[in-house]
């Protein structure tokens, strides 16, 4: 489908919680069960959600502390629906957003980060991360940590 053919619209609030899973579940984000991918959808003050119709083909989530700093992350596009430009009009909404933190940092999937470097992220040197959750050698195998 071509992106002149694609006509989509941007929401900030969509209900179908089976929809919002079947994108993540496509877009392979992950193996988050159900719950918790709606909770955290709920939980993020900012949300974009692209519709085909009423078909949910993409989406994406930030939050922050008003001020300094603002995180974007679970961004996804259907695979049915990549390289349209949704996943841009999704980052460009949240950066929007956001526009009023003095940072936004941003989670990318590994094999990603170029999209994200085009569209004005920067690689950062001294990110870390800790989980109680997750172990570091599963953080490995995904390419997020080194």
């Amino acid at each position: 489908m071509s992106s002149a053919e694609l006509e989509t619209t941007l929401v900030s609030s969509f209900h179908d919680e089976a929809q919002l899973v079947g994108l993540y579940d496509a877009a392979k984000l992950g193996d988050r069960p159900a719950h918790a991918v709606v909770e955290a959808f709920r939980n993020s003050p900012y949300r974009i959600f692209v519709l085909h119709g009423e078909r949910l083909v993409g989406a994406g989530r930030a939050f922050g502390d008003e001020v300094d700093c603002a995180v974007i992350c679970d961004m996804a596009v259907h695979p049915d629906f990549q390289g349209n430009g949704l996943g841009s009009r999704i980052l460009e909404a949240l950066k929007q957003k956001l526009r009023h933190h003095k940072r936004i940092i941003l989670y990318a999937r590994h094999g990603k980060e170029r999209f994200y470097l085009k569209r004005g992220f920067n690689r950062m040197k001294t990110a870390m991360l800790c989980s109680f959750v997750v172990p570091a050698e599963r953080n490995r195998e995904n390419g997020i940590i080194e």
